[in-house]
């Protein structure tokens, strides 16, 4: 029956995993280790079913020196996927020092959720730390049901700071794993698609390097197999609806955010809401609604507070909706409240693309233009109006050479230019520099 729980949470099976938690303590001893892994995983379950604030309560909060090692490490995944990341870093640190000290635990991988509440805290240093090790001991011990957990908590700490080589070998380590994962089960059939086409890695990839057309096709099979359950229990927010604004397709974007909103706020999940409150306002400033994308970002601000990963995400998405709506003065105040918090917890990538919207202009678009344009458009056009070629582009922006082609084709339809020797005569000004 543990066995089931635990493959019930790899299928994204919660209520599978609470029912079979509940007949494993029901057939074992009070202090069994079995009937220990079945309270650990029968919290997973309840809160990847979105019942996290009722699974909390009944496992209790305060932290105690004898709280069996399984339900601790199952009370730290539950904070960390209810947004009380303190206090997930405490059980999970402390669920790390006990087995150190050589308590058996088996199985729940707690070094990779506590560089998940690192990474969301944006503290990437401690939390490449941790994946590392944790992926270290999977690979030695050959615990492939592990791998996809372990590789993308290290591939998103990778991604952010900025090392793209290494998030890529987590990418591909993940893709390895998928073929020793049977397909007779069609549950774990659409573990193996999506960690072999579109893992979690590669969506933090695209969005380190801004990336629209890559994160579009990473956010669909990702979104399908995360469903609707626990928001909160993925860090990146909703990519689909944020990879369907960047590349244009507003209508669909809607309708991919409207239930991702929905179940965010039924739950009050704080992270769910401030993710659907920056899409919302990205959404809102592609339609030229200013108003609206102000109040939209303004209200995921208040919801990231305390969540330093999506606070940062959500001024640097801000601060490019305002330099898209023509207002250099508010674009630099969300744009340095970014970087602040990039750069405290060494998230460098993210600290270029603030860096890249202002100091890597170098000029502007004519207002007429620059109304027509996405901020990652505008940040594209500014330096091919300056002649600088694709490769130079794609090195100053972080990005690939294929964005940058992506870009300026829709740069050219947009403003109706045919070269960059057009595209520089609407080239006007300079930025004001940091």
């Amino acid at each position: 029956a543990v066995e089931l729980a635990f493959l019930a949470v790899v299928r994204m099976s919660p209520d599978e995993a609470v029912r079979f938690s509940r007949r494993a303590l029901e057939a074992s001893a009070p202090r069994a280790p079995a009937a220990q892994l079945a309270r650990g995983v029968e919290l997973v379950g309840l809160t990847l079913g979105g019942g996290g604030v009722a699974a909390l309560q009944s496992a209790g909060i305060a932290m105690a020196s004898g709280t069996e090692l399984p339900v601790l490490v199952g009370r730290g995944i539950a904070k960390l996927w209810t947004d009380d990341l303190e206090g997930a870093y405490e059980d999970l640190s402390v669920a790390v020092t006990r087995l150190e000290a050589g308590e058996v635990l088996g199985r729940m991988a707690p070094l990779a959720f506590l560089a998940d509440a690192c990474f969301r805290l944006v503290r990437m240093t401690e939390a490449s730390v941790h994946a590392e090790l944790a992926c270290d001991i999977v690979e030695a011990a050959e615990r492939y049901w592990d791998c996809a957990i372990v590789h993308t908590r290290a591939g998103y700490a990778a991604a952010a700071m900025g090392d793209f080589s290494r998030a890529n070998a987590h990418a591909e380590a993940i893709g390895a794993m998928a073929s020793r994962v049977g397909d007779r089960d069609e549950a774990l059939s659409r573990v193996r698609a999506s960690v072999a086409s579109a893992s979690g890695v590669a969506i933090a990839i695209a969005i380190a390097r801004d990336d629209p057309a890559a994160l579009l096709e990473a956010a669909g099979p990702a979104t399908a197999l995360n469903g609707p359950s626990e928001p909160g229990s993925f860090a990146l927010g909703p990519v689909l609806a944020e990879a369907l604004v960047l590349t244009g397709s507003l209508e669909e974007a809607e309708a991919a955010l409207a239930p991702y909103e929905e179940r965010a706020h039924a739950l009050g999940r704080r992270s769910a809401m401030a993710g659907s409150a920056r899409v919302r306002g990205t959404l809102a400033s592609a339609r030229g609604d200013r108003v609206g994308a102000c109040t939209s970002f303004d209200a995921a601000i208040h919801h990231a507070r305390r969540l330093p990963l999506e606070l940062g995400r959500c001024h640097l998405a801000y601060g490019r909706a305002m330099l898209d709506a023509g207002d250099v003065d508010a674009s630099r105040e969300q744009l340095d409240a970014a970087r602040a918090i990039f750069a405290g917890g060494g998230a460098l990538a993210f600290v270029r693309l603030a860096d890249s919207v202002l100091s890597g202009l170098g000029a502007v678009i004519s207002v007429t233009g620059r109304q027509a344009l996405t901020p990652a458009e505008v940040a594209v056009a500014g330096l091919a109006g300056q002649r600088l070629s694709n490769p130079e582009i794609a090195d100053r922006l972080s990005v690939s050479r294929k964005t940058v082609e992506y870009h300026l084709s829709h740069i050219y339809e947009k403003l109706g230019v045919r070269n960059r020797g057009e595209l520089a005569r609407l080239v006007v000004g300079s930025l004001p520099k940091r």
